[in-house]
């Protein structure tokens, strides 16, 4: 988990107004599962993968390569640093996660708060 709504220093990342609302327990770790499923793609839904090893050729020089990290069968994010447990992420990139994290938490929060009305008006 890179965001734990009872780490201090990580709720210290989101904006004071939002800090206390209760959709902020409720919402993060779906916030942090979107935003890493932003970077996360299936074998099947990427052709244009390739593996070096088919080329006799480092893993890094293949055109289409992407540093990624196997997380299931066949499942891959491909976020460079990124570590499926969080504690084993460098410090740099836990922050980065945990910063962009709260500004997506942030922005869902605020919505959630949001009444949408719809008005219409008749040509009558």
């Amino acid at each position: 988990m890179y965001f734990d709504v009872t780490n201090p220093q990580h709720v210290a990342l989101l904006p004071a107004e939002v800090r206390e609302w209760s959709e902020v327990k409720d919402l993060a770790a779906a916030v942090e599962f979107d935003v890493i499923e932003k970077y996360t793609e299936r074998e099947r839904d990427t052709s244009y993968t390739a593996s070096g090893t088919a080329w006799n050729v480092p893993d890094p020089l293949v055109i289409g390569y992407r540093e990624r990290v196997e997380v299931a069968d066949g499942v891959h994010v491909y976020l460079r640093g990124y570590k499926v447990d969080a504690s084993l992420a460098s410090a740099d990139f836990a922050l980065a996660m945990r910063r962009a994290i709260a500004d997506v938490l942030a922005w869902r929060v605020r919505r959630s708060r949001t009444t949408l009305a719809v008005s219409s008006e008749s040509g009558q």
